[in-house]
């Protein structure tokens, strides 16, 4: 009788184990695929909450500040989708924004692919935005930003 007893617990004890370390991840996959735009219904149905919404309204507002103010909110989620965000950038031409944009991304703790990010929207950016790049790719490291400024032709003043 005891054996059954101690067989149920690891067995009920090891179930919830695998349960919670499989719900994290599909927890953050669909919260990343819901802000996104391409899995709405499942995520709220996850997490019903109001702010949630409220950030994909406000990451879709015609009104730049309210954008910008969804980004803010974005950021504190910790999710960070370089895809999503290059997407977002070469939609929104706004320089704050833009900037915003560049300071998410920093969030990234590949580095690699944060470099590819940079390098993919330095070519379409203002001098102004490409001198903020620049100086978050520096911090990356010394060798990440020789190898940047070499490959993107730009000269160290």
């Amino acid at each position: 009788m005891r054996s059954r007893l101690q067989i149920l617990l690891v067995t009920v004890v090891a179930a919830l184990a695998s349960g919670f370390l499989a719900g994290i991840p599909a927890g953050l996959l669909i919260e990343k695929s819901a802000v996104n735009g391409s899995f709405y219904l499942p995520a709220l149905s996850f997490r019903p909450s109001e702010n949630f919404a409220e950030l994909i309204r406000r990451l879709n507002s015609n009104d730049p500040l309210l954008r910008l103010t969804g980004y803010y909110i974005y950021r504190e989620t910790g999710l960070v989708d370089l895809e999503f965000l290059l997407k977002r950038y070469e939609y929104d031409d706004t320089g704050i924004i833009r900037k915003t944009i560049i300071w998410i991304a920093f969030s990234e703790r590949d580095i690699k692919k944060l470099s590819d990010f940079y390098g993919k929207i330095f070519e379409i950016s203002t001098p102004e935005l490409q001198h903020v790049i620049i100086l978050n790719v520096k911090k990356l490291g010394s060798q990440v930003y020789s190898d940047f400024m070499l490959k993107h032709k730009i000269i160290a003043r």
